[in-house]
């Protein structure tokens, strides 16, 4: 997602939490890393964003709030006036409303500060693994809290995927199809781990995609997950696996790249699987 610094970093960490996409910034990690260092600008950076509420309104008087930036506080101490014995009493009272500026966000009930959580998001998104050691040294925190906050950023990604994950294709569309596994021992070395298989396309022009766990990767159990994602009539792009052999019985036009022989063909250069391999 995040391959150069050029590349809308504080955007991506932005819009991960909130749910939403930015298309239109273009922060590098050095301007991210400035906006962090003060206060009000990484506000207006994620109130711009809808990660954290600009405005809010108290649940007593029902107007807007003030905000208490030495405190972190939505605040309201209006003077009310209410009605006593059937309406023939009037009474003025001041009552008082506060709420934290980040209740109910990213950053709620964090020990973390705004500023620290942010750059481990950006550095996170762009440092390639094994990054702990280095954020740990870079944000002056401890490894169970880069831990910690690494398990919070992959279940936004499987939010974000969940939620983006759509069916794909049509005539006259590409779509790249292939399947890894995730967590497992690459050369017999580490520590055993048992890993999943995941099965994933991507749509070339709209840059769509999606990602399914799957259980097995019988013929029967792939076809009906291309079948419940890609529509009949597009063109597919895979490796020389024979599980995929049939596709072309299936009512899709079935390219085939022999990664043995190499990975974009000589002679047409667009059957190419480079997309799904990168995703």
């Amino acid at each position: 997602m995040v391959s150069s610094a050029t590349t809308s970093t504080a955007s991506v960490v932005a819009a991960a939490a909130s749910g939403v996409s930015c298309h239109d910034c273009q922060v590098t990690l050095l301007d991210f890393a400035a906006i962090t260092a003060d206060d009000d600008r990484i506000r207006d950076f994620l109130v711009a964003h809808h990660v954290i509420a600009g405005v809010r309104f108290c649940d007593k008087c029902h107007e807007k709030c003030r905000v208490d930036q030495r405190r972190k506080l939505f605040r309201c101490d209006r003077q009310v006036t209410v009605k006593l014995h059937g309406g023939r009493t009037k009474v003025t009272r001041k009552h008082s409303f506060s709420q934290s500026l980040v209740a109910g966000t990213w950053f709620d009930k964090s020990k973390l500060s705004q500023q620290v959580i942010c750059r481990f998001c950006s550095l996170c998104l762009v440092l390639p693994h094994p990054q702990t050691v280095l954020i740990t040294r870079e944000l002056c925190v401890t490894k169970k809290s880069v831990t910690d906050w690494s398990s919070f950023c992959r279940a936004v990604c499987q939010f974000w995927l969940e939620e983006r994950s759509e069916v794909l294709g049509r005539e006259d569309i590409v779509v790249e199809i292939d399947e890894a596994k995730i967590g497992h021992r690459k050369y017999n070395r580490g520590r055993w781990v048992d890993g999943f298989w995941v099965f994933g396309g991507f749509e070339r022009v709209s840059r769509r995609c999606f990602l399914v766990p799957v259980p097995f990767r019988s013929r029967e159990y792939l076809l009906d997950v291309i079948k419940q994602w890609i529509r009949p009539g597009t063109t597919v792009i895979s490796d020389c696996w024979k599980v995929y052999d049939c596709l072309s019985h299936e009512g899709f036009i079935h390219q085939q790249i022999n990664h043995s022989v190499n990975f974009i063909d000589p002679d047409d250069p667009r059957f190419q699987m480079l997309n799904i391999e990168r995703l």
